[in-house]
């Protein structure tokens, strides 16, 4: 790269090279990570913070195994990390998102009557997901975690680069118990998207569920193009490191967020 070039930054989750998280506010429903995944925020002892780098506790599963494959893989691409300005996520940041809520991206589509308690909801994250409020909440007014009585298994089906910007880790059921219960999860997840449409008046997340773990972000759109065409030799390279290795999930919750790599809960 020519010393002399000047970069332009366009994706606004990031604010320098380092990397620099811009701040990006939200809610999302994740799947809660398995094993000692969580620790506790800062200055708010009721919420929780994803952090998969904790130790495993006694009893508990650990730490999700396949993350670590995730980041030890994606330490092995040099030419990405070094060529094409990528800025990638910690491990222990690493998720599963189920539904994308309202955030700082798509609060200016709000319908006028709910955009101003919105944008205060936002603004007032993470305190504001403590309170109670008719922002997070489903129309019935119950709690927005999808419902879920049994297990979903995935494993990893391939890497794919996402609205040029963003890497990610695709996942596929990893047996067809899981294969036929993410038919359910996908059936309460459109309703939930429908319940948002109609009270907000935006679609908050795709019709199609897509299953993935974010690995990092590119800083502009070309940089990302201009490496497209290598996701599938790296592709194989994860699944050689990854044939055997599985994620599970028995349950979801309401996470806010403050940047991408800030996500967090109640406790």
């Amino acid at each position: 790269m020519d010393a002399k070039q000047i970069i332009t930054i366009t994706n606004e989750k990031i604010a320098g090279f380092v990397p620099v998280w811009a701040p990006f506010k939200g809610f999302s429903l994740l799947f809660d990570n398995p094993g000692n995944s969580l620790s506790p925020m800062p200055d708010n002892g009721s919420l929780y913070k994803i952090n998969c780098n904790c130790p495993a506790q006694s009893g508990t599963a650990g730490n999700p195994e396949l993350y670590k494959i995730f980041s030890l893989s994606l330490n092995g691409i040099k030419q990405l990390l070094s060529r094409h300005l990528f800025c990638p996520l910690p491990c222990s940041s690493y998720h599963v998102t189920v539904w994308d809520g309202l955030n700082d991206s798509n609060v200016h589509k709000i319908k006028r009557s709910e955009r101003l308690g919105v944008k205060e909801f936002l603004k007032k994250l993470p305190e504001s997901l403590l309170e109670s409020s008719r922002v997070a909440i489903r129309l019935s007014g119950d709690p927005l975690p999808v419902p879920m009585n049994s297990i979903i298994t995935f494993k990893f089906e391939k890497l794919s680069i996402w609205g040029t910007n963003v890497l990610v880790a695709c996942l596929k059921p990893a047996d067809k118990g899981s294969e036929k219960y993410l038919d359910n999860i996908k059936l309460e997840r459109r309703k939930l998207i429908k319940e948002y449409q109609v009270r907000f008046g935006i679609k908050t997340s795709t019709s199609c569920y897509a299953p993935h773990v974010s690995l990092g972000y590119f800083i502009n759109r070309e940089y990302a193009e201009s490496i497209v065409h290598r996701t599938e030799h790296w592709t194989n390279e994860f699944l050689k490191r990854t044939t055997d290795k599985t994620i599970s999930f028995s349950s979801n919750s309401l996470y806010g967020f403050l940047d991408m790599v800030t996500y967090f809960k109640r406790k």
